[in-house]
């Protein structure tokens, strides 16, 4: 019987969208997932939502995993897995724990493919000397490492910036997974106090200024000013939330803020509606944009965000329409010229499902053992 291909990931901190997939490359390798800590598994406070995040799940279950720390325990910690697990590949998610810089040492007595994912596009938020010295960890860390698994256009550019030739590069993505349960959109939509005469565009996540969500109200506005039945949808909460309660009723009440939503709950609100808007003004993916896909969206796509482009989930001409960030009118003319083209809707939708499905959790698990071990 031939022995379990070997591979170690290096995570920062379990996280609700990778476990599934450590699960699916549990099933398919000898898989030891090193963390530096496992504090987000377990029920915490997210300042950004003001509310207690308890996930639904158990984050840690269907693999083996080991916690190592920071600093230079936690690199010590981690060459040790690593002589003791001999593995094959090193799969690193980022480069800013010592885990990370561990998996790319040159052991001796032991050759391993080192391979890196990250959602990194280079978008600005520091200063000169903060961006010079990332820049140059970023280029090592990348000297460092066999092969790259760029998740969107951006985060491809990134990589070449960073010294990566195209030749060491394999397209991958962050997966997502679609939402369980009755769907029944018309009785979601009577939960969530929307109609069924409306189309519906939602905007999930924490409802700060960066996310822009008054964009999107704007927008609904602007289009129903103009004679078109549009709602908007915000499922989260964050500092806004009274500048969106009172935006909503300044506009009469036809917008739905639902307020903070568990992660099951919220993949569950987006199947009442008929597209997702992400308006953010710096975003270096989007997470949400996968979900949105695997639920049937269609994506518009603020120009700030990293996950559009034609290796991402949000793929401009196909299932998303980018508009310039800050830019209502546009924003409002995407969301009209969807809901007046029922062909062009249902065209859209096509797509995003198709998308959504090519990053289903066991999808992306067999193309990487592809990509490790051959067809």
């Amino acid at each position: 019987m031939t022995a379990a291909f070997r591979l170690l990931i290096a995570i920062n901190h379990p996280a609700q969208y990778i476990s599934p997939l450590l699960v699916e490359l549990a099933r398919r390798a000898d898989l030891l997932v090193v963390y530096t800590d496992v504090d987000s598994a377990k029920a915490h406070f997210d300042p950004g939502f003001d509310q207690i995040i308890e996930w639904e799940e158990d984050l840690l279950a269907g693999y083996t995993h080991v916690t190592v720390g920071s600093g230079v325990p936690g690199l010590v910690r981690t060459l040790r897995q690593i002589r003791r697990f001999q593995p094959e590949a090193l799969l690193s998610f980022g480069w800013n724990s010592a885990s990370h810089w561990a998996t790319r040492c040159h052991l001796p007595r032991h050759s391993s493919t080192r391979l890196l994912v990250c959602d990194a596009t280079g978008q600005r938020g520091a200063n000169l000397v903060r961006r010079t010295v990332r820049a140059l960890r970023t280029r090592v860390f990348c000297a460092m490492t066999d092969l790259v698994l760029p998740i969107s256009d951006a985060n491809k550019r990134y990589y070449l910036s960073s010294g990566v030739p195209p030749e060491r590069m394999f397209p991958w993505g962050l997966p997502v997974e679609a939402a369980t349960g009755k769907l029944d959109r018309n009785v979601l939509r009577m939960q969530l106090g929307l109609r069924e005469d409306t189309f519906v565009v939602c905007q999930t996540g924490k409802l700060s200024p960066g996310k822009r969500p008054l964009d999107l109200l704007d927008a609904c506005q602007a289009a129903r000013s103009r004679g078109v039945k549009v709602q908007g949808l915000l499922c989260g909460d964050g500092l806004l939330r009274s500048v969106v309660a009172d935006r909503i009723s300044r506009y009469g009440h036809h917008d739905v803020c639902t307020g903070f939503l568990p992660y099951a709950a919220a993949r569950r609100a987006m199947h009442a509606a008929d597209a997702l808007a992400l308006c953010s003004d710096q975003e270096a993916y989007g997470m949400v944009l996968g979900e949105a896909a695997a639920a049937g969206l269609p994506l518009l796509v603020s120009s700030q965000v990293g996950g559009a482009g034609s290796l991402g989930p949000a793929q401009p001409g196909n299932n998303a329409r980018i508009f310039p960030c800050g830019d209502v009118e546009a924003l409002s003319d995407a969301i009209i010229s969807i809901a007046l083209n029922p062909d062009e809707l249902q065209r859209m939708k096509l797509l995003s499902r198709d998308i959504g499905a090519e990053l289903a959790p066991d999808q992306l698990a067999e193309a990487l053992m592809r990509a490790l071990t051959g067809p």
